[in-house]
């Protein structure tokens, strides 16, 4: 028989336990179902984010996309920048660039082949600021100028990746060529501001150094900039040929009087210089009442001095008024006084005339009819007649004289020997 008791109490306290333990499961229940809530809320997150992720990286890629299409359309096959491209081109590239998210490898390797045409550009710049359209060196190029197209160009040869190789070969030839052309402009430039430094052109500047530089003007391809050192060069030529000329004659004067001392107050280059070709022919005049015949001399425009042919080598001269003595002639000492009145030259004696008729000299300057020779002119005695053609004959040696405002200078030709008279000075040699 069962003890109905046992059972009733059994489940008296099932009952109670059922009751302790309602409150714990409630509340079991409630922090499970926030955990799948929260785990539900996450999910619904994640989704959204990678959802949203798929959409964002799909537009990145299409900038990435459009941006190395841009790119592309700024260079050649071997990947450097077309003639045409601007800087704005790559301005625009190097934005488009900046609103790529992501893709760093893709995007590095885009901003290195940017940083790249970047440095084309300049260098090409550089070079088109050196030159003109026709590719000539600019006549207003400067060291700054080329110091930076060097600079540029040299910065892509030391860059590693091929089209910066490239491009930096295509331009070496036109800067090397440039800077040929820069480098011969301020050679030349410099010569000539070294051989005029101080407003003269340097005493040691020589025909061949100028030739020279001549020649390497020539080759410069701006015409403008050879025609300006052309300029500069033909002042310095002029200077030179002057003193070449003048070397030439002293060279002359010194073969012709090497034997010959000429005093001081004689015209050097004059006396010893080439026979003159230029001449005047004075007319011939009636001489005094006690000569027959018409008689070859001349005075000077002041009447002073006078001179006459004795024959075709023979010429006395003498002054009016001379307010110095004659010189001492040690081959007229003790003849007589006659022949120490005026100085003569002939093939065989220069010094004091000592010519018997030395007063037709007198009288000269007294005919109404003399001829005058004027300053700067020069008479020959070849362009006359001997006046005693029967006193030794026609002379083998000619005498010239020449006329000026400090006296008349008669010499002969071959000797280079002969006299000065003016009223301050009478001397020979």
């Amino acid at each position: 028989m069962i003890d109905t008791r046992d059972s009733d109490d059994w489940k008296e306290a099932s009952a109670k336990m059922d009751n302790e333990r309602k409150p714990w499961l409630q509340r079991e229940n409630s922090v499970l179902g926030i955990i799948v809530a929260v785990v539900l809320a996450a999910a619904v997150i994640v989704g959204v984010v990678l959802f949203l992720n798929v959409g964002g990286d799909r537009e990145d890629r299409a900038r990435l996309d459009s941006t190395t299409e841009l790119l592309n359309t700024l260079t050649d096959d071997d990947g450097c920048l077309l003639d045409q491209a601007t800087a704005d081109d790559l301005a625009e590239v190097e934005a488009s660039l900046a609103t790529v998210n992501g893709f760093d490898s893709q995007t590095e390797t885009l901003g290195s082949q940017l940083a790249a045409l970047e440095m084309m550009l300049r260098a090409r710049e550089a070079l088109a600021g050196l030159s003109g359209d026709d590719g000539v060196l600019a006549d207003d190029a400067s060291q700054t100028q080329m110091t930076a197209a060097l600079s540029a160009v040299e910065a892509l040869e030391a860059r590693a990746d091929p089209p910066s190789q490239t491009y930096a070969k295509r331009l070496r030839p036109t800067l090397d060529e440039l800077a040929s052309q820069f480098d011969l402009v301020n050679e030349v430039r410099t010569a000539i501001e070294g051989w005029t430094a101080g407003g003269t052109v340097k005493a040691d500047l020589t025909r061949d150094d100028y030739d020279a530089l001549v020649t390497q003007c020539q080759s410069i391809a701006n015409e403008k900039t050879r025609q300006e050192l052309q300029a500069l060069l033909e002042p310095v030529g002029a200077v030179l040929t002057e003193r070449e000329a003048t070397a030439a004659a002293k060279a002359v004067e010194d073969a012709n009087c090497a034997s010959v001392i000429i005093p001081e107050r004689v015209d050097r280059s004059l006396v010893c210089g080439p026979v003159p070709t230029s001449s005047v022919v004075l007319p011939s005049f009636a001489g005094p009442s006690y000569l027959i015949g018409s008689w070859d001399g001349f005075t000077s425009p002041s009447g002073n001095l006078a001179c006459s042919w004795y024959d075709l080598g023979t010429v006395v001269c003498k002054a009016v008024t001379l307010d110095v003595p004659y010189p001492y002639d040690p081959a007229t000492e003790g003849v007589d006084y006659n022949c120490r009145r005026g100085l003569e030259i002939s093939d065989s004696h220069t010094g004091m005339a000592c010519a018997g008729d030395i007063r037709v000299i007198d009288e000269i300057p007294n005919l109404p009819n003399a001829p005058v020779l004027d300053y700067g002119q020069i008479v020959l005695s070849t362009d006359y007649r001997d006046p005693y053609p029967n006193i030794g004959g026609p002379s083998q040696q000619p005498v010239a004289c020449h006329s000026a405002e400090d006296g008349i200078t008669c010499w002969n030709t071959v000797t280079r020997h002969g006299i000065k008279i003016s009223r301050s000075l009478a001397v020979f040699w």
